[in-house]
């Protein structure tokens, strides 16, 4: 059996093929509405893979239809594997939970010991399994696919998430060159009609509108704030930039024209050949890089669990923290508990009492929530956490 080093090198391995080739999936152009729907899918749940999933299977497809099902699933849904067919592996990551009782010693308030005890320790991980998922194209009885035609209106869709306030604000001051500088948090491209047409002016605005999701107020991301230091960490940005337009192509039928960003292709392929988790880190920030831009948290393709456990704290309350950072992924209606995620785990957190949150907390705000003498209180994280005063450098293209 692999180990998810050797699995993903193997996947990394293919896609820096494709890389060389020029058929890597994101070095595909679309048309406004071309792209949606054909994300990586399960055929029986619709749920969309994602992170480096999405990529594994988009590279591996023999045909356009996005549908992938494991052995189990196509048995269930009364379906036949063609003999012969080969699956491609996935990774499904779980938090687990492991305890252990340990005998400690008991001390007095002068620090003496007077005895021991049981103290029970708790330690949560993540811990990953491989699924094999087969095509639809190796699958007998699976229906035709059938996908509407898109018909997109590309200056809708794409005012509407340029405007939307959780991306820069665009300045149309250049005239051949468009690129985000973070230390005034703006976008700067030529003016609409100097493009060849609404889409490639959209499409390279998505781009930067993706770069603009990892300032230091929305989240944080540390390749952003490394963005200068070096070739590499140029390289490390741009991926996440390039995925998160192919994904936002995906989701929303946004125009995708990754022609105008091919001078990467090189740094790309050395860098996941030194590292190739890298490709899975940078899919995952795309995938909250498009999730922070369109102001959601989609369903993803995982494995089979039987619920989630969210754990509950007050903010001020006995024993309770005073205060609190994350990822806002869901606001109660009469906001006096929000739900957060921080290092992967989400905590519902209540105001103490009956206060309230602010009404402006809303989800995919990254915030530290501090509790108050009048009520909890709210701020951006990355005041708080961010050093990018003063050195924050250059623009990302």
């Amino acid at each position: 059996m692999s180990t998810v080093k050797e699995q993903r090198e193997q996947v990394v391995a293919e896609i820096v093929k494709s890389l060389e080739d020029g058929t890597a999936p994101w070095l595909r152009p679309f048309a406004a509405g071309e792209a949606l729907g054909h994300g990586p899918v399960n055929a029986t749940t619709g749920k969309p893979y994602a992170g480096g999933n999405r990529l594994a299977l988009a590279t591996g497809a023999p045909t356009d239809d996005p549908r992938w099902a494991t052995y189990k699933q196509i048995r269930a849904a009364g379906w036949e594997l063609k003999p012969g067919s080969k699956g491609r592996r996935i990774e499904l990551w779980k938090p687990i939970e492991k305890s252990e009782t340990v005998e400690a010693d008991r001390l007095d308030e002068n620090g003496k010991k007077i005895g021991t005890e049981n103290m029970e320790l708790s330690e949560k991980r993540m811990i990953c399994r491989h699924y094999a998922v087969f095509h639809a194209s190796s699958i007998e009885g699976i229906p035709p696919l059938d996908l509407p035609k898109n018909e997109v209106n590309v200056s809708e869709i794409g005012e509407k998430i340029l405007h939307s306030g959780r991306v820069a604000p665009i300045e149309h001051d250049q005239l051949a060159q468009a690129f985000y500088r973070p230390s005034e948090d703006k976008i700067h491209m030529p003016a609409p009609e100097h493009f060849h047409d609404a889409g490639h002016y959209y499409a390279t605005a998505a781009h930067e509108a993706i770069h603009s999701t990892g300032h230091a107020e929305r989240l944080n991301r540390e390749t952003l704030k490394t963005y200068g230091d070096s070739r590499q960490d140029r390289a490390r940005e741009e991926l996440v930039a390039e995925l998160g337009s192919y994904f936002l192509a995906q989701e929303t039928g946004m125009p995708h024209h990754p022609e105008n960003h091919t001078a990467y292709i090189g740094g790309w392929i050395q860098m996941l050949k030194d590292d190739p988790n890298a490709l899975y880190k940078a899919a995952a920030e795309a995938g909250k890089a498009v999730d922070y831009a369109l102001g959601t948290e989609r369903q993803v393709e995982k494995a089979p669990e039987k619920g989630r456990e969210v754990v509950e704290k007050v903010l001020g309350g006995e024993g309770g923290p005073k205060s609190w950072t994350g990822l806002v992924v869901a606001v109660a209606d009469d906001k006096k508990a929000v739900e957060m995620k921080a290092m992967g785990q989400v905590t519902r957190i209540r105001a103490d009492g009956d206060k309230a949150f602010p009404a402006e907390i809303k989800p995919g705000d990254y915030v530290k929530l501090r509790a108050g003498k009048d009520g909890p209180t709210v701020e951006p994280a990355g005041k708080e956490r961010s050093k990018e005063k003063g050195k924050e450098k250059g623009r990302a293209a």
